[in-house]
């Protein structure tokens, strides 16, 4: 696996990704007036905030159903029941009670597409997800 990808992986387990809910105080330095400000969307589905925990904690439909497609292509079950992870977080994490390398790198390779498209697809798309032509349900995820 090329290091690019693990390196994503590595900042996602550090919780060091910059989704624009943790760089929030680079926008807004006074951390009551933070605290009080709406959280930014999701850039993929506009539903939820633009975090880890709803990207790969299963809040985002959109990636939900990218991981479900994507783990039945590639024949390796990906869900938190089947990882053993306490949650779809916990999983995309890699905390898994035993180690499993092929379901590691399965993992650690969508987490990086899930990256990549958010910071440089959907993050610089003009508009929302509400105002582009086609719905999430359309998006070709097969």
């Amino acid at each position: 696996m090329k290091p690019h990808f693990t390196n994503i992986q590595f900042k996602l387990t550090l919780n060091a990704l910059p989704t624009d809910r943790r760089m929030l105080w680079k926008v807004i330095p006074d951390k009551a007036t933070r605290d009080q400000a709406p959280r930014p969307p999701c850039h993929i589905c506009g539903g939820g905030e633009d975090s880890m925990e709803h990207l790969l904690g299963g809040g985002c439909p959109p990636v939900a159903q990218a991981l479900h497609a994507y783990s039945t292509r590639i024949r390796i079950d990906l869900s938190h029941a089947t990882t053993g992870g306490q949650n779809a977080l916990a999983s995309a994490l890699l905390l898994w009670p035993q180690p499993h390398p092929q379901r590691a790198q399965a993992m650690t390779l969508f987490n990086c597409a899930v990256w990549f498209q958010r910071s440089q697809y959907f993050k610089l798309r003009p508009g929302t997800p509400a105002t582009w032509r086609a719905p999430p349900s359309a998006w070709h995820w097969r």
